[in-house]
């Protein structure tokens, strides 16, 4: 009785992992204000390449971000003496060049170009800051945009 019990379970496995194999990965689409990205962006990345569900199809990198005033900015370093001081988020701040740790397939694109990321057919945008307006149509399922404060879809 047990061998028929564990047939039935390595069919159901066996179907499982068939149907994975016919299921098409989400396409999802980074856009960042750099390729200079912040641990949490790195770790996104790197999560997305690993699970077979999704695929990294695209990082938009606009450029550098503007820089913020100079109150801002104080008030920012103070803070990061503060967190590095801590021995559990010393890395917080710390900077990841997304082009080394991504797979080499993953295009890397200076701008938002509507038509091209219309042309991806992708599934899902998430914007690590505000997403623009025209970019808001490109994706199957919309945009998902992570913030400091919060997200936003």
């Amino acid at each position: 009785m047990a061998s028929s019990a564990t047939c039935s379970t390595s069919s159901t496995a066996a179907s499982e992992h068939a149907l994975d194999a016919r299921v098409k990965p989400l396409a999802v689409g980074l856009l960042v204000e750099s390729v200079l990205a912040d641990r949490y962006v790195a770790e996104l990345a790197l999560w997305i390449q690993s699970e077979p569900g999704l695929r990294l199809a695209l990082i938009v990198a606009p450029g550098p971000a503007p820089r913020a005033n100079p109150l801002w900015r104080a008030i920012a370093s103070v803070e990061k003496l503060l967190v590095k001081s801590n021995e559990r988020h010393r890395d917080h701040y710390a900077v990841h060049d997304l082009r080394a740790i991504v797979d080499r397939s993953v295009p890397v694109v200076p701008g938002p170009d509507v038509e091209q990321l219309k042309a991806l057919r992708l599934d899902l945008l998430v914007s690590f800051s505000d997403v623009p307006r025209d970019l808001l149509g490109v994706s199957r399922l919309g945009a998902i945009s992570v913030r400091a404060d919060g997200f936003w879809a």
